[in-house]
């Protein structure tokens, strides 16, 4: 009976480091997927080719992707976007969902 109690507690006890690696690998990738979205936004923001005043970043660091939202005046605002979102997202996939209007 010990044995087999000794054994359970081993079981639970690595069931939970891997949860709690699980979580720590999580908490990674948002904080990474934040600092993104930080850095492309602010990236927009100051490029003087491009409105940023309607687009919207976010970050998915599960899936390491970047997705622009909203809209520019332009198709050139547009081109810009995913160029300045690429150049600062790197090791991110770019989608480019904004429309010109």
């Amino acid at each position: 009976a010990a044995k087999d109690a000794s054994d359970a507690t081993k079981r639970a006890g690595e069931a939970v480091a891997e949860g709690a690696a699980d979580a720590t690998k999580d908490a990674a990738a948002a904080t990474s997927a934040a600092a993104t979205t930080t850095s492309v936004k602010s990236a927009l923001m100051a490029d003087k080719s491009v409105d940023a005043t309607h687009i919207d970043v976010d970050s998915d660091g599960s899936t390491k992707t970047v997705t622009l939202r909203g809209s520019v005046p332009s198709v050139a605002q547009r081109a810009s976007a995913e160029r300045i979102a690429r150049d600062k997202a790197e090791g991110y996939t770019v989608v480019n969902q904004l429309k010109v209007g």
